[in-house]
């Protein structure tokens, strides 16, 4: 495998990654209304959450997306930051779900960029910045696992597949 995704197995999970950033844009919006929030915090936000949705179809963007988002939030405030750095799992669970070789390069360079934004910058002691990175670690492994087993699932339901196949054609 070349690192690219297979084209022609493309499971019908396309909107998976957008839906979880959605789920992650409304936990934003939910966290950040009552603030005064720089406008561009929210247009910010906003791209992290946009790369991660991309991250199923066009993973290298989706991530320079994120990571170029995440940093820019540093320009922000660190009291005024929502929570869309946890997105950074969206990207890492889509790259290793669709078995790129390079994921470990997307964990590292959107989870780093999520620490500086999330842990980094906008942690006000050394309890919230273990907890911030703790959380970040959590999610991290939690997005790896999941996508492994996403990848697994999706191979046993095509194995199942093809042997009803092979049945029906044997009758």
């Amino acid at each position: 495998m070349d690192g690219q995704p297979d084209q022609t197995r493309r499971p019908a999970s396309v909107w998976l990654e957008p839906a979880l950033a959605l789920l992650v844009l409304g936990l934003v919006i939910g966290t950040m209304l009552g603030l005064p929030t720089p406008p561009h915090a929210w247009v910010l936000n906003l791209s992290v959450c946009v790369g991660a949705a991309l991250s199923g179809r066009f993973p290298r963007v989706a991530a320079a997306i994120s990571a170029g988002a995440l940093l820019a939030l540093l320009s922000v405030p660190g009291q005024y930051l929502g929570p869309a750095a946890l997105s950074f799992a969206i990207n890492v669970f889509a790259a290793v779900r669709l078995q790129l070789t390079y994921w470990p390069w997307i964990l590292g360079v959107v989870g780093s960029a999520a620490f500086v934004t999330q842990g980094l910058h906008s942690s006000r002691s050394t309890e919230e910045l273990i907890a911030s990175s703790t959380v970040l670690v959590v999610l991290a492994a939690l997005a790896v696992g999941a996508g492994i087993l996403w990848h697994k699932a999706e191979a046993l339901i095509q194995l199942e597949r093809e042997r009803a196949e092979r049945q029906l054609l044997d009758l």
